[in-house]
Formats: structure tokens, sequence, C-alpha cells
């Protein structure tokens, strides 16, 4: 155990090694910590002076004002601190650990970083490491001590940059000196400007002063209007304690100088100005003698703030106020119509068109000025019109009768500087009162009408001031002896006006009945409609008239004949379009693909249009009968129940849920078993309902048949038995004749 112990006791010659190594890291360490802080003055120092080298040129250049002066010495102060803690402070707080040296050499040196961290850390195996050998730590740590005694660790170290870093600093020492003493005037003034925050000028060859500003430093211009602005380079300036004063600029520039300076007018002068939407506007003024200069200013409708350079003289911000000229604020037209017993006020320009109004209308026009006015005109063709008065400083009136369009003219002048307005332009305009526009139209029956048609119509009637009066005229024109003659009745209609003492309406739409019973019509007869409007103007009555609508009068049979023909042609074209719901129907059954059930749904959307059409056209018929008083309530019930509303049923119902099924069929990519058979049933049920359609049909032509025969039955029974009588009565006459 001893002679344990003996070997795990670290020799001295290993605590010597690291003694030496420590020593010469110390005075690396010592040497770069140096370097490092000779490098971190060199770029404060240099930070430094570029910035004061550069704030010195920039304000020679630039003749910055003190807040941007203020402003860029923050930004110089900012940065240069920033280099102080960047290449002066962080650098030194580096902690620089002996490993970290080690790292750092190795860099430089290969293996020397290794051969260190052998020497500082393989002596710690033998206090740590129970299993560690003496003898082997003590070899590797001597020959690692040896191999470093043969390596000069400073000439790791870049001692030609620290020679330049040392020059460098040197440099920038005698350069500021030299400055200093070259020009001792123009680093004073700028350590006033700059870190005194002096607000003193350099020196100026050239002073502009502007023309015009009123007290308060301001340029007053017209609103909206171009404006010249007037500059002088040759200004007088005014003597004071301090100074030289000059005035008439964005403000006092005081000039210290114990005589009073010299202006040299500049070659150009330029002027630059924002203007409220953003617009940046920049232009040279225009030399009119050796110290005057003009410049026109863009119409101006906001303040604006002029910048303005010359030689090396500037100025600016300086406001630029426009002042608005006298200007219409409201104009009004109170109007009184004819017949009317209230006025009624229109503005104009707000929101409203251009006034018209009827001739005899008593017109009252009011202005108000936007500010007190000197002076006033009214002018009609270059005229002053009669009835202009001033109200006050600000209103005018004109008082008139209406009975020609009038275009006006109104020209103000400003009490306040006596600027005259921009002409402003009225016309008012003469309103023509026409006559009442009418349109008429019929619904339900043909051109061809029974004498005791009822005929439904729908009347239109529009007019400027209103309908007073609506009627519907009716001209009847029959052959007698060969020759048309014409007779007409009018039927008075109820415009719609809700009571007495309202106003007429502007639109009326009425829904007329009219019933051909009364009116002793006739087969053969022609018969004319149309309806007129008296309208509500105050100036005289107007009467507008439709355009005519002709009827012929037929008889019953020859019309409830056309009727017929047209429903056996609906009755075949729904037969065709059963028969092809059918081929539909048997085709399901059979159907396998997207196409074939793709060929499927189009074929059932022609039966599905076939079978609308035949309900719009049988319906047609159906209300077409009923206003023609043809046939009997009982064959007009049975072909509403029997036939035209199942037409309507099955459209709405069975064709339409056939119609989607098979739509979805054709959507699928394979036809699926269960989707086939719903819609062969459906395709199924459709057939059998077309078929009781089609049935029904048939029946009610049989049923108006067997009518028509006993009609006719009759008709021949009445005219025999009449016949019979006029025989009997003639061969009484011819008894007592004789």
């Amino acid at each position: 155990m001893a002679i344990d112990s003996e070997e795990r006791t670290e020799p001295i010659s290993l605590r010597r090694a690291q003694r030496g190594v420590l020593a010469r890291l110390r005075r690396v360490r010592q040497r770069i910590r140096a370097q490092l802080t000779i490098e971190g003055l060199f770029w404060v120092i240099t930070a430094a002076g570029a910035a004061a080298a550069a704030s010195l040129l920039l304000d020679l250049a630039f003749r910055f004002s003190l807040p941007t002066r203020l402003a860029l010495l923050s930004l110089a102060i900012g940065g240069i601190a920033a280099v102080v803690v960047r290449r002066l402070v962080q650098p030194l707080l580096v902690p620089l650990s002996d490993l970290d040296l080690a790292d750092l050499l190795d860099r430089r040196l290969p293996g020397v970083g290794q051969q260190i961290s052998n020497v500082l850390q393989l002596p710690e195996l033998v206090r740590s490491e129970p299993l560690a050998s003496p003898s082997m730590v003590s070899a590797a740590v001597a020959e690692c001590a040896q191999a470093l005694d043969r390596v000069d660790l400073m000439s790791t170290l870049n001692t030609p940059r620290l020679g330049k870093l040392l020059a460098g600093c040197a440099a920038w020492i005698v350069l500021i000196a030299v400055v200093w003493m070259l020009w001792p005037a123009t680093i004073s003034l700028w350590a006033r400007r700059w870190l005194a925050a002096a607000d003193v000028r350099w020196p100026q060859n050239t002073y502009l002063e502007v023309i015009g500003l009123n007290r308060d430093g301001k340029l007053l211009v017209p609103r909206g209007e171009p404006s010249i602005l007037q500059l002088n380079a040759r200004p007088t300036f005014r003597a004071t304690d301090q100074g030289w004063l000059l005035e008439n600029r964005d403000a006092p520039l005081l000039v210290e100088s114990p005589e009073m300076p010299r202006s040299q007018p500049p070659e150009q002068i330029s002027i630059a100005y924002r203007l409220a939407d953003g617009t940046r506007k920049r232009g040279n003024a225009l030399q009119l003698g050796e110290a005057t200069f003009n410049y026109e200013l863009a119409p101006l409708g906001e303040p604006v703030e002029l910048h303005l350079r010359g030689g090396d003289d500037w100025l600016g911000p300086i406001p630029v106020e426009p002042i608005d000229r006298p200007a219409v604020a409201v104009l009004e037209v109170t109007a009184l119509r004819p017949g009317a017993s209230d006025s009624e006020t229109t503005t104009i320009g707000a929101g409203t068109e251009q006034p018209i109004y009827q001739r005899e209308t008593k017109l009252e026009l009011k202005l108000v000025a936007s500010q007190p006015l000197q002076a006033a005109e009214a002018l009609s063709d270059g005229r002053q019109l009669s009835g202009w008065d001033r109200v006050d400083e600000r209103t005018y009136t004109l008082r008139w009768t209406m009975q020609d369009p009038l275009a006006l003219e109104f020209r103000l002048v400003g009490e306040h500087g006596g600027l005259a307005s921009q002409p402003y332009f009225l016309s008012i305009g003469l309103l023509r009162d026409r006559e009442p526009r009418l349109t008429m139209r019929s619904s339900g029956v043909s051109r061809r009408i029974t004498p005791v048609a009822r005929v439904p119509l729908a009347i239109h009637a529009t007019d400027d001031f209103g309908i007073a009066a609506l009627s519907l005229e009716l001209e009847r024109t029959q052959l007698l002896e060969e020759k048309p003659q014409s007779d007409s009745s009018s039927l008075e209609l109820a415009p719609g006006n809700q009571g007495t003492d309202a106003p007429p309406r502007i639109d009326v739409l009425l829904d007329h009945e009219l019933k051909l019973a009364g009116h002793q019509l006739a087969p053969g007869n022609l018969i004319r409609l149309r309806s007129t409007a008296t309208d509500a103007c105050a100036l005289g009555v107007q009467q507008g008239f439709s355009r005519w609508l002709a009827f012929q009068i037929v008889s019953a049979d020859e019309l409830f004949y056309e009727i017929l023909t047209r429903q056996r042609e609906q009755r075949a074209k729904f037969k065709l379009a059963l028969d092809s719901a059918k081929q539909q129907s048997v085709a399901l059954e059979t159907v396998a693909t997207r196409d074939e059930a793709a060929a499927i749904a189009r074929a059932q959307s022609v039966v599905n249009r076939q079978v609308w059409q035949t309900f719009n056209q049988l319906d047609a018929s159906l209300q077409e009968m009923t206003l023609n008083d043809l046939g009997n309530p009982a064959a007009r019930e049975l072909m509403q129940s029997g036939i035209v509303t199942p037409l309507e049923t099955l459209h709405s119902g069975l064709l339409a849920r056939l119609g989607s099924v098979v739509g979805d069929l054709m959507a699928q990519e394979s036809v699926r078993e269960e989707k086939r058979t719903e819609a062969v049933r459906i395709s199924q049920q459709s057939v059998q309902a077309m078929d009781a359609i089609l049935a029904q049909m048939a029946q009610w032509e049989s049923f108006v048949d067997v009518i028509n025969q006993l009609k006719h039955v009759i008709e021949s029974q009445g005219k025999v038995l009449e016949a019979t009588e006029q025989l009997d009565k003639q061969r009484t006459k011819d008894l007592f004749d004789d």
C-alpha cells in the first residue's frame, strides 16, 4: 500500500512543467490584451475623426440647420459608442482562459494547443484516476513540455499589425493638430455649431429675401390660381447689438460681422415644395433684373411650405396660405307652380339635377356668398337683370315669372381684398308638360273572339304631373248593305286615386275585364279598343291615347272548331312524346354504361319539354274557351280536372323525379342496379300516367262531339219547328185572304 501511495503522488517535475507553460501563457495573454487595447483605441480614434471630418465637410456643403445637426450628432455619438463597445470593451472582457489560449494558438501552430492541454490536464489523471500510470503521465508531460520549449509562442502574434495600429493613432493625432493650426476659425465655428449647439451660420456670399410676406411671415396667394413669388438677392440688413438682422425670411437671420454683409446675386434660385396630395414641385426662378427673381407657383388649394436655395443661401420652410375668392355658398330656388298653393324650395348643387319649371311658375332665387361681399351682379345674355336685391352683406335675391329658359351668370366682389369671384353659371330650363302616355294589351284571348267574350286588359298610363281621368274607347265596324259602318262608345275607368283630396297619380297600372255581351255584336263585326287618359295640367287639359287593339267577331262554332283543331294537334304531339317515353322505359331496363344513360337523359328531357308545352297550350285553350263562353261548364271542368291538372302534376312530379334519377345514373362511372330499378319503376309510372291523360283527351273530344251533335240536333229541331210555324201562319193567312 505504501508503494501505491507513492506512485499516486504527483512528481515535482510535472508541477514545474505546468508552471512554466502557465507563465508563458500569461505573457501571451498580456500581449494579446495590449494589442486588443491598441486596436480598439485606433478604431475609436478613427471613428471619432471620421465623424468630425464628415460633419465638417457635409456642414460646409449643405449648411445643416440646428435640429439636423443635433440629430446627426446624436447618430455620430451613437456610432462612436457602438465602436467603443464592439472594438474596445467587448474584446477586453473576453476571459481568455488557458485552454482558450491553447485553442487560439493551435489555429496558428497546429499541435501546440494539444501539447498545452496535455501539460495542463494530464497531471490531473494522477490524482483522479486510480488506474492511471504516473510514469506514463510524467513521460507524456515531459515530452510535451520539451516540445513547447522549442516553440516561440509570441511569434503567433501579428507584431507588424501592432506597429501599424500605433502609427495610425499617431497619424490621426498629427492630422487633427495640423487642421487646427491651418484653419483655426473654421474649426472654432464648427465646434460652436456642433458641440455648443450655437445657431450661427457659416460665412455666405449670397443672402435672399421673399417680397410680400405678412407680419406672420406667411405669403398669401389666391386659392386655386397661379401666383407669382418675388425674390430679392440684395436685401437690406438692420443693425442690432448682436450684429446685422435680415428679415422677410422663414426666420430672422443674424449675421455676426463688424460691417454690413454684402450679397452677391446667384446664377439661379431653385424652389421646391410639396402639394397637399403629396406631389413634389421643383423649379427655378426667372431672373428679371440684376437681383430680382420671379417664380410662378402652381394653383394651390391647401397651405404649402416653400424651400428656396440660391448660391450658398437657403430659406424655408416659408408658409404659403391660399386665400379664398368670394364664391357661392348657397343657391336656392323657391318655386310656386301654377295651380299649387304651397311653394317648394330646391337647393342647387345639393345632388339635384338642372332645375326645370313650367310656364307661369313664380320663382325666387336666393344667393348666399361664402364671405362678405362688396358687390354682386346677376346677368343674362350679358345684361343686368332687374329685381336683383341686396338683403345683407352676403345675401342677394332675384324674383321673376317663368316664361322662357334662362342662363344666369353671377359675378361677386369680395369685401376683404376686393377679389372678384370666378364666373358662376346657372341654367334654369322650361318644363313642357307632355300629354299622357298609355299602353294597353290583352291576354287570354286571340284576335278572334265570340260576341259574348270577356277580354282581360292591362292598361299602363303615365304623365308628368298626374292622370286625372282614364277611359276605354270601343269602336264597332259592321257591314250594312255591303258598306262598312262604324259606331263608337266610351267607358269610364277609375284611375285609382286615393280619395278626392289626394294628388293625381303619375303612374297608373289598371287591370280591366271588358264584357262584350251587352254591346250587340254579331259574327262578322270588327271591334277596336284603345285607352285614353287626360292629365292634371294646370295650364290646360291634355289627352293621350294608346294604340288600337283589333278583334274579329266570329261565331262560337267557328272559334270552338279552331280551338279543337289546336287541341287535336297537341294530342298528336303528346302521343309522340308518349311513344318516346315508352322507348326510354324499355331502354332503361338494359342500360349499362354512362353513355347509354346520357342518351336516355337527353331523350327524356325532350319528353319533359313536350309535356310542359302541351300543358301550356291546353291551359291557354281552356282559358280562351272560358273567356269566350265556349262549350259548357261541365266540359271545361272535365278538361281542367282530367287533362290540364294531371299534365301539370305529371311534369312537376313523376317526370321531374325521373329526370333526377336518370341524371344520377349518368353521373356514375358504372350504373348501379338499385338506381336503374328505381328509374325503370318511375318511368313505367310516368308512361301509365301519360296513357291515362291521352285516354282523357280522347274521351273529352268524344264528349264534346256528343254535345255538339246534341246542339246541332236541337238547332235543327228548332229550325224545323220555326219553319212549321211559318208554314202554318202562311196557310192561315192564305185561307183568310181567300
